[in-house]
């Protein structure tokens, strides 16, 4: 009643179905991906607020603002991915493209 053997060889099998030597749910590594998600929904969801904020006072002032959704495709998700890829730098003229086009549909 040993542990699980890998068949013709002496290694421990991992119990929980991963690979040998894999995480097992509740290590460290699961842990900080948990974190991450957590970090993430808090940060969207301060930065959603901030932009529905943005969208309420352009349609208190007689614009009509696309939807909140529609704009976090269309401005910070592309500025995002180029930072995040280490892609070209984000001018203001890109950025000005971005909200043109956005506001041009």
């Amino acid at each position: 009643m040993g542990s699980a053997r890998v068949r013709g060889g002496s290694r421990p099998r991992h119990r929980r179905g991963g690979r040998p030597g894999g995480p097992a749910p509740g290590d460290g590594l699961v842990q900080r991906r948990r974190g991450r998600r957590a970090s993430a929904r808090r940060l969207s969801g301060e930065r959603g607020g901030q932009l529905q904020a943005m969208l309420d006072r352009a349609r208190e002032r007689g614009a009509s603002p696309p939807d909140g959704l529609e704009t976090l495709d269309h401005i910070p998700a592309p500025m995002y991915i180029r930072t995040l890829f280490g892609m070209e730098s984000l001018s203001p003229a890109y950025i000005n493209a971005l909200v043109d086009c956005l506001l041009d549909r």
